[in-house]
């Protein structure tokens, strides 16, 4: 075990919501239950290659996510769905999880979408537009 780093949670220049958050603004990462350095790309083996700097970056679309409510088949209660297409089903379980994090309800996958329990559109509207979704619906 190498020499131990405090990290504060709250920095003056943003707000940090969680011990991940903090550790990736410090350079550290969660590893085994150990706080790990991670390697910039300057310390790092990888051979260097040629500049890329005069070539243009491509420009990445904005991934969209569509909300709904439903109340179909769950016995009188309502959920809201959220449907972004072009995700793996790996990509939606995590999604989920981070959904499930960040609103503190239940959510499940089901047939490609994400159905979060209750009536959570304005939070999800929210929280989706932080994860750079563009939001549609609801």
């Amino acid at each position: 075990m190498g020499k131990s780093k405090r990290v504060p949670l709250v920095e003056a220049a943003g707000d940090i919501n969680s011990l991940g958050e903090a550790l990736r603004s410090a350079g550290l990462k969660l590893e085994g239950g150990e706080a790990q350095k991670v390697e910039s790309p300057s310390e790092s083996s990888v051979p260097s290659g040629p500049s890329r700097e005069g070539t243009p970056k491509s420009k990445a679309k904005p991934r969209s996510a569509s909300l709904s409510i439903r109340r179909k088949g769950l016995g009188g209660h309502q959920c809201t769905a959220v449907l972004v297409k072009g995700l793996s089903a790996e990509e939606l379980g995590g999604l989920c999880k981070s959904l499930k994090t960040a609103l503190g309800c239940g959510a499940r996958v089901e047939e490609g979408e994400v159905l979060v329990q209750g009536d959570q559109r304005e939070r999800l509207k929210a929280v989706l537009s932080r994860m750079g979704f563009r939001v549609t619906g609801g």
